[in-house]
């Protein structure tokens, strides 16, 4: 994005906000210093970082794949030890934010059928990804995009006493301590890729199995600068589901975060800029949203700036699930910009390959930016099949040949429960 350098007051925020939270959490390990030890002792992991000159070429991106390292470093409360692989960059304020005069947008690289690289002019996008150890540059992305691969810790400190779980969880009740580690420190996380990557207009968030389809969602993003959004309007957009049959959680609607969370780079600056993204730390780790969901956060958090949810069809969480769609397709629809869970490897691959021939074969697909915008709330199935087992609009300004949008599905899953 273009704009004249300015002190980078949302940046240093959220640093701000990262190094806050390192002196909040330490009053939980304080009063039990051996059981804070134990707590404290992360898998090994790697910390890697991928920046300029890590690939050729012009159009480089870059690549992070962080580990426990830098959590470790949080709940120990040690601050002469960075918390992260933080590369020297210049701080430039995006014009969208504070220089309305300033006009112009970065182009970014995008992945397509085989090896060549298609250029697509458009809003400048990241990726936060949440990985594995063994993670590498998935299989949709290309070399020129911009990827955080966030590496959970399987231990983590425990939760106060008067945080209590919800049935809501479900399955996840009583799951193993990695998985609960893994939300507890997603906020952690998305502090650091916003440190990585400050000036963005769009950010994504994505599970390692989440596949994207790169050249959609370039469309999708231009669309929405273009036609949709105000200057200044922010975004928190994708499959959507609602708790409310679960009062105790406090939440309502929210983004599931599998099928893909769409933020404007204006909204994730502003969440850590007000202190708000440091708040809403402190009370993961110290208050009632402790053995929350990753997802039911980030949602509490934007809710906190008055940010919220949007649904929309082309972001789905429940692939395996929505059986009323055919092969090959299913609800990954040739619209779709996430689709989850889809198998690493071939199996992503070959879905790619056939998301993105089918728009070179048809150009003008999404070329009418009603698809693109942000599904009403009243018009916007949040329980869709009781579960919101696919990600339907009535209203959606589309017309699918692969997904039909009206279609009454044939009941709830048994995986899924109230």
């Amino acid at each position: 994005s273009g704009g004249a350098k300015v002190a980078a007051a949302p940046v240093a925020a959220a640093a701000a906000a990262a190094l806050h939270v390192v002196r909040c959490t330490r009053r939980i390990w304080i009063g039990a210093t051996a059981l804070g030890a134990l707590c404290c002792v992360y898998r090994a992991t790697r910390s890697v970082t991928a920046s300029s000159g890590a690939w050729s070429g012009q159009d480089q991106g870059s690549m992070v794949l962080a580990g426990a390292g830098g959590l470790q470093a949080a709940a120990r409360g040690d601050l002469t030890e960075s918390l992260w692989p933080v590369p020297a960059v210049d701080l430039v304020e995006p014009a969208a934010d504070l220089a309305p005069e300033a006009a112009g947008n970065d182009s970014d690289g995008q992945a397509d059928l085989e090896t060549e690289e298609v250029v697509i002019p458009g809003p400048s996008v990241a990726y936060l990804i949440l990985g594995y150890e063994d993670s590498t540059r998935p299989v949709w992305s290309s070399k020129s995009d911009d990827l955080y691969i966030f590496v959970p810790p399987s231990l983590c400190p425990g939760c106060p006493d008067y945080a209590n779980k919800s049935l809501a969880s479900g399955p996840y009740l009583n799951a193993p301590e990695a998985w609960w580690c893994t939300q507890r420190t997603y906020l952690l996380a998305l502090s650091e890729f916003l440190i990585q990557f400050p000036d963005k207009d769009y950010y994504f968030l994505v599970d390692a199995n989440t596949v994207v389809f790169p050249r959609a969602l370039k469309t999708m993003m231009s669309h929405l600068d273009a036609h949709i959004l105000g200057r200044h309007e922010d975004l928190y957009m994708g499959h959507g589901f609602t708790l409310d049959k679960h009062p105790d959680v406090g939440l309502g609607k929210f983004i599931m975060s599998g099928g893909g969370v769409l933020l404007r780079g204006l909204t994730l600056r502003r969440l850590a800029s007000s202190g708000t993204l440091s708040e809403c730390i402190e009370e993961v780790y110290n208050g009632t949203w402790c053995w929350h969901h990753c997802d039911w956060i980030l949602g509490e958090c934007l809710r906190a700036i008055n940010v919220f949810p949007q649904g929309h069809p082309s972001m789905q969480q429940h692939k395996d699930f929505c059986w009323e769609y055919p092969e090959p397709w299913r609800c990954c629809h040739e619209a779709a910009v996430g689709c989850h869970p889809v198998e690493e490897g071939e199996p992503m691959r070959q879905m790619v390959r056939m998301h993105a021939g089918y728009l070179e074969g048809n150009p003008d697909a999404l070329a009418d930016p009603g698809w693109a915008r942000p599904c009403a709330d009243d018009a916007y199935e949040w329980r869709w099949r009781g579960w919101s087992v696919v990600s339907i609009c009535r209203e959606w300004d589309y017309e699918s040949p692969n997904f039909l949008n009206w279609r009454r599905g044939i009941g709830k899953p048994a995986a899924f429960s109230d």
